[in-house]
């Protein structure tokens, strides 16, 4: 959360041993699917693997066969024991109880294990619908992850940094892409690198393993990790601390009227208080930012409401769509002559816009509207 603008380089080899992965937000008529791997020539580490086990189609198909030599050579040897002449005389049901026995016992099997493939099926049903609805942390609509293979055998290390930031604005400038960020590891790609950290007490030493990624600026906001917002909603939460880019420290808390008052303002506010600590410029870290950051601090609080805070929320990103729109008219989703009601009774004028309204407001707008 910090705002380093670069990573460090690898200053122990000249030549690039990793190349970075990129992640692109993109929006328009193109952004119509997401990768959550690595995508491009030679890539192999895919969270998900489409193409099909040859384990579980030998194994299918072993099943298969074993189950119908079974099953069909099972009634051909209990009918090699019986008699021809009494199977003509329809005595064939009553005799040789031993090929009953054996019968009885073949269709026991034969449901039992039509019950348990019954139950792995719907088990596995369940699971797949799970995962279509999981939170992986990071969205999944819109994102697209490039691995980038440049040849970086000619460039000092110490170039590295401004290669980076030239390629990340050439990606934006493609159109229909709305952010782009780097990364040494994507989301989801199934690797990391790990280092021990050591915490020295009085009385013992502490060893613990920790993973670690290289990112450039914008990265949660280009993969959509909503780190701020998911601490705050935390009912466990006693305080938080945070340090980030002073703009969006100003974000956070600024003021109805201001221009960095948004959704990410009014949606801090239903959890918690904010301050900001200090700010600290690009000395303060290594290598230098381009940018000044600020130190937070989030005190959670309840404040009392007449709204369901999820409608709440829901009314409040919707009032942002456009920013520079009159309220009124970014509240297409409910009928126009409704949310003119809904704003007159709670005192709200009709040519107001989102960014003038405080909680207050959006709390009485929304308690009208449900």
């Amino acid at each position: 959360m910090s705002a380093t603008k670069r990573w460090p380089t690898a200053a122990r080899k000249p030549r690039a041993t990793t190349s970075p992965s990129a992640t692109i937000a993109a929006t328009g008529p193109t952004a119509t699917s997401a990768s959550t791997g690595r995508t491009g020539r030679g890539a192999t580490s895919v969270p998900v693997d489409p193409s099909p086990s040859w384990l579980v189609i030998g194994f299918a198909f072993a099943a298969a066969l074993v189950t119908g030599v079974l099953f069909g050579a099972a009634p051909a040897i209990v009918g090699s024991r019986s008699d021809p002449i009494d199977a003509l005389r329809g005595a064939g049901r009553t005799t040789g109880d031993g090929g009953g026995r054996l019968r009885s016992s073949l269709i026991a099997v034969q449901v039992a294990l039509s019950l348990v493939l019954l139950t792995c099926a719907g088990l596995l049903s369940r699971t797949l619908l799970k995962l279509e609805s999981q939170d992986f942390g990071v969205r999944l609509d819109s994102r697209y992850v490039v691995n980038l293979a440049p040849s970086l055998s000619t460039v000092a290390p110490e170039e590295l940094p401004s290669l980076y930031d030239r390629l990340r604005e050439r990606l934006k400038r493609i159109p229909g892409v709305r952010n782009a960020a780097f990364s040494l590891y994507a989301p989801m790609s199934g690797d990391n690198w790990g280092t021990t950290i050591v915490v020295q007490a009085p009385t013992q030493v502490e060893r613990r393993s920790v993973s670690w990624n290289r990112v450039s600026p914008e990265y949660f906001a280009t993969v959509g990790t909503p780190i701020l917002r998911r601490v705050i909603a935390d009912p466990n939460l006693r305080r938080a601390v945070f340090m980030l880019q002073k703009e969006v420290a100003q974000r956070v808390t600024a003021k109805p009227g201001d221009e960095q008052y948004g959704f990410l303002t009014l949606f801090t506010q239903l959890f918690a208080t904010t301050r900001i600590l200090m700010t600290l410029g690009p000395r303060s870290f290594y290598p230098s930012p381009k940018v000044d950051s600020a130190v937070v601090v989030l005190d959670p609080h309840a404040p009392q409401l007449s709204s369901d805070r999820d409608a709440l929320i829901d009314l409040i990103s919707a009032s942002f769509r456009m920013r520079r729109k009159k309220l009124v008219n970014n509240l297409n989703a409910w009928p126009r002559d409704r949310v003119l009601d809904a704003m007159r009774d709670a005192g709200i004028d009709e040519g107001v816009r989102a960014e003038t309204m405080s909680l207050a407001q959006f709390d009485a707008l929304a308690a009208r509207l449900r």
